[in-house]
């Protein structure tokens, strides 16, 4: 009888060991080659794509003013800065009231000096940052901030991604976001189309249980979230109700179904809309109540309570908490004062952090927000909490661009 394996070491008399595990590997090795060049495009790889407003609003370019610089040194800063100017202009600045005023900028006193700021520093108005050169030292004084739109950088980066992740339905969008940017219609719904192909949202919307003025506010939350340009809504009706809420759901768009107030137990019995934005992104606050915006729309906090059991507007109130302490104290008494399991619907307009202080953050964390704008000069705030809620329970978003949330009761 044949042995397993023979005095020559040989498998059945036949196959040498050496050689059958030489075979094993080279299989294995095939295997893994095949995956990384077939497989791994279609499962993914990498870290999860970040949206526009990541990739390139955080990237500011500052205007600084360099106050009391000598005439002798004036060649150097133009040669070290090549957007410096010293012409004579008006400066926008802000008065400790929050009024914007224009002060005369006299000729070879100040200069202007444009500077690309990392995403990761915190810039905001005001505040008064050094530039070091190798023949300079200054200081400058932060008074204005544009978003700079790179959109050209961001075309590569999405690009690169989906050669990476083919399957990853929100880079087929956010490219499809940032081509209209550039105004290219036909790229943008080639990839919104794409996206919608490979999303997993599985959103059962009935537009019949929807009234016609919030389905039409939903259309035009494309726009207030800067998604696609205004020209761009006619061609977006193509899209059904649901596609246009998947959307908004990848731009990261919070958007509830069931009535429910996040991890409370109140459900809305009306559908709303809050949308907010700051000075340098839309400036508005809207809070739609079943289609009817019953905000200010004034700077600061805009708020609204609503009754949870029928959703009656119960009260609706301002408050400047840019540049009025009394407002802010106001707003405190005003949170303190409203009845457990009341409906708090709240939008920031322009600047709402100026003159905010812990208290007022304890009151909103009374109606179960878990975000602030404490810090963040312009940044938007949306919210829908319920008085005597759990902190971090309700809904709210915090953006440096728009911010929504859509909270529908539609019984599905």
């Amino acid at each position: 009888m044949m042995s397993f394996i023979d005095k020559k070491g040989r498998l059945f008399g036949r196959i040498s060991i050496i050689d059958l595990f030489f075979l094993f590997f080279i299989l294995l090795s095939l295997i893994f080659l095949y995956k990384l060049s077939v497989l791994s495009p279609l499962l993914g790889a990498g870290p999860p794509v970040p949206p526009p407003q990541n990739l390139v609003r955080t990237e500011f370019l500052l205007t600084l003013v360099i106050e009391n610089v000598r005439p002798e040194i004036a060649t150097i800063i133009e040669k070290e800065f090549p957007s410096v100017t010293s012409k004579p202009t008006e400066i926008p600045l802000i008065s400790p009231t929050g009024e914007i005023k224009l002060i005369p900028h006299p000729e070879n006193k100040d200069f202007y000096i444009k500077k690309l700021v990392e995403p990761k520093e915190k810039i905001k108005v005001g505040i008064t940052i050094p530039i070091e050169t190798p023949e300079l030292k200054l200081v400058g004084t932060v008074i204005s901030i544009d978003m700079k739109k790179t959109w050209d950088e961001a075309l590569r980066v999405y690009r690169e991604a989906i050669a990476r992740k083919p399957k990853d339905a929100r880079a087929h969008f956010f490219l499809g976001e940032v081509y209209a940017k550039k105004n290219m219609l036909d790229e943008t719904l080639v990839q919104f189309e794409k996206s919608l192909e490979l999303s997993s949202f599985k959103l059962d919307i009935d537009p019949s249980k929807i009234d016609e003025r919030t389905t039409e506010l939903i259309y035009d939350s494309m726009i207030k979230m800067d998604i696609v340009p205004p020209d761009f809504r006619g061609a977006i009706e193509k899209f059904s109700l649901e596609q246009i809420v998947t959307f908004l759901k990848l731009a990261g768009v919070k958007i509830i179904t069931d009535g429910k107030i996040g991890r409370t137990e109140v459900i809305s019995p009306v559908n709303i809309i809050v949308q907010s934005a700051g000075f340098t992104s839309g400036n508005f606050a809207h809070i739609y109540i079943n289609g009817v915006d019953v905000s200010p729309n004034q700077r600061g906090y805009n708020l609204a309570t609503l009754d949870a059991d029928t959703g009656k507007i119960e009260e609706v109130a301002l408050f400047d908490t840019c540049a009025s302490y009394d407002d802010v104290y106001r707003m405190i008494k005003f949170i303190e004062a409203l009845p457990k399991g009341e409906i708090v619907v709240a939008a920031v307009k322009d600047e709402a952090s100026g003159k905010l202080n812990a208290r007022a953050l304890e009151a909103l964390l009374s109606i179960g927000v878990s975000r602030n704008v404490l810090g963040l000069h312009r940044y938007s705030h949306v919210i829908i909490g319920v008085k005597g809620a759990e902190k971090a329970t309700t809904l709210d978003t915090v953006n440096i661009g728009p911010s929504e949330i859509i909270l529908l009761n539609i019984g599905i």
